[in-house]
């Protein structure tokens, strides 16, 4: 794996080559041998199988994430190469191996629509309070030109208070990003378990008493 840049655009490279045999077969001596069965999916490509070193493949997903720019470089003879992203990740169900991964090729000239993840940051008062953080929705659509894509997008609760919530329209997006998803739907709440009350935060452990 390198990382390159071509038309303004940093890309992870990662080599590749056409597979000749698919199948279960084929695809478990490929894993043995180190290497990843993966598919790439394009309009002018159609569907083509390929193999990938899984090491690499690993350094990518450590290093960038699931969202990064990959560009394939595909080496049987003739050299050639495609700006792609990753579509689907498949693993052991037990083992958590990498087992499959399927590329699309993308135009860096023309916007893309897909998934983002979404972290949370900040400790909620609300949680201080003695609520419970649940995170709704882990992911939003987004529409960008590749080179705008970011690799997650990071929502700030450290306002958050009892009964409150975060929703779609709270989170900060960089510029030439567009969120897709409902603007309402909320992505975060601080919800209130029975016997705790929105007025004030219980006394932590070991404190003053209030005084009567």
């Amino acid at each position: 794996m390198t990382s390159e840049e071509g038309d303004g655009v940093a890309e992870l490279v990662l080599a590749a080559k056409e597979r000749g045999e698919t199948g279960k077969g084929a695809a478990s001596r490929l894993r043995r041998a180190g290497f990843l069965p993966a598919v790439v999916y394009g309009k002018a490509l159609g569907n083509l199988p390929v193999q990938v070193e899984t090491k690499e493949v690993e350094k990518i997903l450590a290093r960038a994430g699931e969202k990064s720019l990959i560009r394939l470089r595909i080496q049987d003879g003739q050299a050639r190469e495609y700006s792609t992203l990753i579509r689907e990740i498949q693993r052991h169900p037990v083992k958590r191996d990498l087992v499959h991964i399927d590329f699309y090729q993308i135009s860096l000239e023309e916007d893309l629509v897909t998934e983002v993840p979404v972290l949370l940051e900040g400790e909620p008062p609300g949680v201080k309070a003695g609520g419970v953080l649940q995170h709704s929705a882990r992911t939003v659509e987004v529409e960008c030109r590749p080179a705008d894509l970011p690799a997650e997008l990071i929502l700030d609760i450290s306002s958050l208070g009892l009964g409150e919530v975060a929703r779609v329209a709270d989170l900060p997006v960089p510029p030439g990003v567009r969120v897709r998803t409902d603007p309402d739907m909320v992505l975060a709440s601080i919800v209130v378990p029975r016997g705790v009350t929105g007025e004030e935060a219980p006394p932590a452990e070991g404190g003053p008493a209030e005084e009567k």
